[in-house]
């Protein structure tokens, strides 16, 4: 096999994301988060692990940050083939860590969120899915690396899901959302016309900032990951739109948070 030397190993992003500073929310004058948008869900793992280390470093956090994620599927397959190596990739430097989640995470993009319990980089895990027809992990505990428990709660009605979310207690959480959500029903790939995707008025309604269960993310966010994921969108335009009505609700043109 290949080896290649890194140019910028400390200093990188994995290839295709984008990533914004931006002031936070509710502490524009003393705080920064990072929002980013990338093709593969799995790459929410090097942001979140990133994330997770330099807030530790900071002496801002006691405990891992709750997991708030929205997605069409639940994206909790075994994280147990990536297990060995998931206890030393706190150790990598920034481009072996997007190695790692390019090479070794599941590349359905569906093994993150349990590869990220296991080695306690996240917390509990709040879920809004569409997928229905298999068992919710509500009555079954994660257990990681350390042998911490993490509870995973999964929703699919919006207005459980917020009132479940304003009743937890967490200070801290990381925001995540893959935009085959807004997805009414899946299609054939190889008939885009198929997918058929959500109005605007209707993710404006879930998306929105005078919405509580929103508003309560965004005071206590300490990161931002969006996968376009265009393959369960329908393809890039209808996932492109997508993003772009989200976009608009959070952000103006130059990129200012409306709230």
């Amino acid at each position: 096999m290949a080896e290649f030397k890194h140019s910028n190993p400390d200093y990188c992003d994995p290839p295709g994301a984008y990533r914004d500073i931006l002031a936070h929310p509710f502490d524009k004058i003393n705080k920064s988060i990072e929002k980013v948008v990338f093709k593969e869900h799995r790459f929410a793992f090097f942001y979140w692990m990133k994330w997770y280390k330099e807030l530790l470093g900071k002496e801002k956090i006691k405990n891992p940050p709750l997991l708030v994620t929205i997605d069409y599927h639940r994206d909790l397959a075994s994280s147990e083939s990536e297990r060995d190596e998931i206890k030393d990739v706190e150790k990598y430097n920034l481009s072996d860590l997007a190695m790692f989640c390019w090479a070794s995470l599941n590349p359905m993009n569906d093994g993150h969120i349990l590869s990220a319990a296991y080695a306690n980089i996240i917390g509990d895990i709040v879920l809004l899915k569409r997928q229905i027809g298999i068992d919710d992990m509500d009555d079954k505990p994660f257990i990681d690396k350390d042998n911490n428990e993490h509870k995973i709660f999964e929703f699919t009605d919006v207005n459980e899901f917020e009132k479940f979310l304003l009743g937890r207690k967490e200070s801290n959480l990381f925001f995540d959302i893959d935009l085959d959500y807004f997805i009414i029903s899946e299609g054939n790939f190889s008939e885009r016309d198929s997918w058929e995707i959500m109005d605007e008025k209707g993710i404006k309604e879930i998306i929105n900032l005078d919405r509580p269960f929103v508003k309560w993310i965004l005071e206590r966010i300490e990161g931002f990951t969006v996968a376009t994921e265009p393959d369960y969108c329908g393809g890039i335009q209808k996932s492109c739109k997508i993003l772009s009505i989200i976009e608009e609700q959070f952000f103006t043109f130059d990129g200012e948070w409306r709230i």
